[in-house]
């Protein structure tokens, strides 16, 4: 989208005390890119807003090289000030279709279903998903079929209460084919029904709007608004010119163009118009996106990102949600079943030699597509929220929609892990092949993904829950809205820290007006300090219950400069993340579905900021930290965390508790060093004892894949584990470290047994990457009780070990002052501290059966004010 700035009269200072939803235009305006713009006769006023009509390319001339010409004309109707019913569930009245397959005349039929045989639909393989799949925790299991009803209860350990067959009455579920989502309709593929389609959708107050990147200031190329010679950035010329040669355009149809359809040279206009921006991406009939010119292998990645999301269709999921409850509750869960199954299928696949030969030719092509500068800009988060499935997305002369996207990108976070390595290994090779090799950066195919799981959970239609004894299946589903774990806000947060932005404000503005996400009740306000616009963001977490931004801290203070080399305000409340961390600052996130502080309500957790600008909550200390490691030389190297003066990160200071002196049991450190899962989120399955053979003896190059783990084992080699160096633990390592009789627990000599298969070089590679996900900016640490685990690099021997009621992950803190008797807190970050990950150190529950222990837990815990 267009970026303006809105300076003040008089002292050149920005614009002030905003309302939340103003988008984009707080950033590099360059007016050099538009000239001769003639607004004569095109005033606007209250909510109306321009539109552009492209015009065709004049008879005769080559669509390549005409000139574009296109029309402006003022919208008669203004914009309503709110959101219509439609923004969940069914398409908007004035929807704008590019698709013909959505082309049918009214329906006037009824489809019905037995609701009960909607469980027949699942395979043995998805049967078996629902009962006894480890990943999910708790909850009622139910599947009828033919063969009866097989029907379980599941405490959070996973134990079987009850297993037995029941009885369940018939139902037959009813919809109207009209409120069937268009998406499952027989196609009509007749040309003349769509432009039919097209004359009824086409009409003076109807619009898309475009979504699309700036792209550089030069070149540029001239286009003809009105008649009058307008310059605009060389992209948006080739948009236009591509657009016009779609029907929707060459009938006619409008589009909004915030560079052209908002006067530059008006300041009030400005201001007016940016206050309606999510008004105007909200009520247009469709948001087109254009991607740029077709690439090398752009092709390539959309064809398979169709073809890979057939199976995992969102709208799959909710197809019946027209239907009555029982109906729509059925479909629902047996969807998400076989979508979850089919995620599952997929990375098998790709852990067999067949799947790397495949990812060997597409790795490539689908990092460049995600690569392009369009899918990191801030705002095209909210735009592509705003819009449907159905948003026609435009690369070259290629068409496709976002939901094929969409789709595509949530099954391939089934093998990120890989995905990445081979990424990596293919990129190092092209960049030696190449003169001036490209600067490799991180992988925006997750970025995609996280956006694409909010635009899902912003548009699925909030669907009435009936009792479980009506329902023939019934089970925990993980993949509600996608396989992402975490709330909306979850999302909001992750995007936020990984967008790009010239204004580093907008990393938090540019969140607020997402569907899906509640309103925080943020003002927007350029004039305070990035300090104070991340604290207000994460105060405003805290009224929603929810402290999922703790993933974000790393126990540092904001960086002297922001992302672009200004110098900015550098102290902040420590539980505040700096969301605008620079990329090799950025900590590893803690993924997985963890239970370290119970389940339990909402309301059962203490949370609020004090008047004082503390973080008052309900806690308690269960551990402290006793032995530390050292810093990756890979981190240190990269010279983004700044240590307080005397803290030396390279030095390993050993454990002196007694409990860490007695070799007993195996401590798991592949599984620490995963932090629990693959980089998926999934639990970390034992393939993944591959890590302790998985190094080489000599250093790997700085462009390895691997570069980081290696120097992260190395730089921790002497740290004691269960009485023994963690070199003893690793193939690689115990060369150089005093010779060590291996036990029979002893990873490394489990690993070496002729009974043990060999891992698979995809086995060993999702290990890596799960690794160095997980340890980036962190340490190992073992705590005063024996346990082992991984901190912010920033945590130091004698800091407290901290679990928060209803919070999943142990929480790292540092005691700064005692006054009367309560003491206040310096938080660092999350941890993963393996033996307290399940409730172990505090078990908090509202099942009736765990009543003796919460009571007792509860009355245990403190008030721990985080400074």
């Amino acid at each position: 989208m267009v970026r303006l700035s809105v300076p003040l009269p008089g002292d050149g200072s920005r614009l002030t005390m905003m309302p939340f939803f103003l988008l984009n235009f707080f950033v590099d305006y360059d007016p050099s890119t538009q000239f001769a713009m003639d607004y004569t006769g095109l005033k606007i006023q209250n909510r109306q807003i321009r539109l552009l009509v492209i015009q065709p390319a004049p008879p005769g001339t080559d669509p390549e090289t005409a000139p574009v010409q296109c029309d402006m004309i003022v919208r008669k109707q203004p914009l309503p000030t709110q959101p219509s019913a439609s923004d969940k569930g069914a398409l908007p009245s004035n929807y704008i279709s590019f698709d013909q397959h959505l082309l049918r005349d009214p329906y006037k039929h009824v489809l019905t279903i037995p609701t009960h045989k909607i469980p027949t639909m699942l395979n043995p393989e998805e049967r078996r998903k629902i009962m006894h799949d480890n990943n999910r925790r708790g909850g009622e299991r139910r599947v009828w079929g033919e063969w009866g009803d097989i029907h379980a209860f599941e405490d959070t350990a996973g134990h079987n209460l009850f297993i037995g067959e029941t009885t369940l009455p018939p139902h037959a579920g009813v919809l109207a084919l009209s409120d069937l989502n268009p998406f499952f309709r027989a196609p009509d593929r007749r040309p003349e029904s769509y432009l039919q389609y097209l004359k009824q959708v086409i009409e003076p107050d109807n619009y898309v709007a475009i979504s699309y990147s700036w792209g550089p200031p030069e070149p540029t190329a001239e286009i003809y608004v009105n008649g009058k010679t307008v310059r605009v950035r060389a992209n948006l010329e080739a948009a236009l010119r591509r657009f016009r040669t779609m029907d929707y355009f060459r009938m006619g149809g409008r589009i909004w163009i915030d560079s052209l359809c908002i006067s530059q040279e008006d300041e009030a206009e400005k201001q007016k118009q940016v206050q309606m921006m999510a008004s105007i991406y909200r009520n247009a009939g469709n948001v087109i996106v254009w991607l740029g010119s077709e690439t090398e292998g752009s092709e390539q990645a959309i064809s398979w990102l169709e073809i890979f999301g057939r199976d995992y269709r969102a709208e799959f999921a909710e197809a019946f949600d027209g239907s009555d409850p029982i109906t729509a509750n059925t479909w629902r869960t047996m969807a998400q079943i076989r979508m979850e199954t089919s995620y599952d299928r997929f990375r098998d696949f790709h852990l067999t030699d067949d799947g790397r030969g495949f990812l060997d030719e597409f790795a490539v092509s689908l990092y460049d597509f995600f690569d392009r500068p369009y899918w990191r800009r801030v705002w095209i988060i909210q735009e592509l929220c705003m819009g449907r499935a159905g948003m026609p997305i435009v690369c070259g002369n290629r068409v496709t929609q976002w939901r094929y996207i969409r789709d595509g990108v949530l099954k391939y976070t089934s093998i990120l892990d890989i995905l990445e390595e081979v990424t990596r290994e293919k990129l190092m090779h092209r960049a030696h092949q190449e003169a001036n090799g490209r600067q490799q950066r991180e992988h925006s195919l997750v970025h995609v993904a996280q956006i694409a799981q909010l635009e899902i959970m912003g548009h699925r239609r909030d669907i009435p829950k009936v009792p479980t004894e009506s329902l023939p299946i019934v089970a925990p589903t993980i993949f509600e809205h996608g396989p992402l774990l975490g709330s909306a806000i979850r999302r909001a947060i992750a995007l936020a820290s990984q967008s790009e932005c010239s204004n580093p404000h907008d990393r938090i503005y540019g969140m607020l007006n997402i569907p899906g996400l509640p309103n925080l009740g943020i003002m927007v306000d350029y004039s305070k300090t990035l300090a104070d616009v991340f604290t207000d963001f994460s105060a405003a977490c805290v009224r929603q219950k929810s402290l999922e931004f703790f993933a974000l801290l790393d126990g540092g203070s904001m960086s002297l400069t922001d992302e672009h080399g200004k110098p900015q305000q550098t102290h902040k409340p420590s539980w505040a993340p700096d969301y605008g961390a620079k990329p090799a600052r950025r900590i590893g996130i803690i993924d997985g579905e963890w239970n370290a502080g119970g389940h339990v309500p909402s309301d059962w957790i203490l949370a609020k900021v004090g008047e004082n600008g503390y973080l008052i909550c309900s806690g308690k200390v269960v551990d402290t930290v006793d032995g530390t490691g050292a810093m990756s030389r890979a981190d240190i190297e990269a010279g983004a965390m700044k240590f307080a003066s005397g803290d030396d990160p390279t030095a390993v200071t050993q454990p002196t508790s007694r409990t860490n002196t007695t070799v007993i049991g195996d401590p798991m450190i592949y599984d620490v060093l995963v932090r629990g899962c693959d980089r998926n989120g999934s639990k970390a399955p034992e393939s993944f004892k591959c890590l302790y053979t998985a190094f080489p003896v000599e250093e790997p190059p700085k462009h390895s894949t691997f570069y980081r783990n290696w120097h992260f084992l190395k730089s921790s080699a002497d740290l004691l584990i269960k009485g023994r160096p963690l070199a003893s633990y690793f193939a690689h390592l115990a060369n150089h470290t005093p010779a060590l009789e291996p036990t029979s627990t002893s990873p490394s000599a489990s690993n070496s047994s002729d009974s043990t298969p060999p891992p698979k070089p995809m086995e060993i590679a999702a290990a890596r990457q799960a690794m160095e996900a997980r340890t980036k900016m962190r340490i190992l640490i073992v705590t005063a009780s024996g346990l082992l685990g991984l901190a912010p690099a920033q945590t130091r021997p004698g800091d407290a070990v901290i679990i928060i009621p209803g919070h999943g992950k142990p929480l790292i803190a540092r005691k700064v002052s005692t006054v009367n008797g309560q003491d206040y807190w310096y938080l660092i970050g999350e941890a993963y501290v393996r033996g307290m990950m399940q409730a172990e150190k505090m078990l908090l529950s509202d099942k009736p059966w765990h009543a003796r222990e919460t009571r007792a837990n509860l009355a245990g815990l403190e008030i721990i004010p985080f400074v």
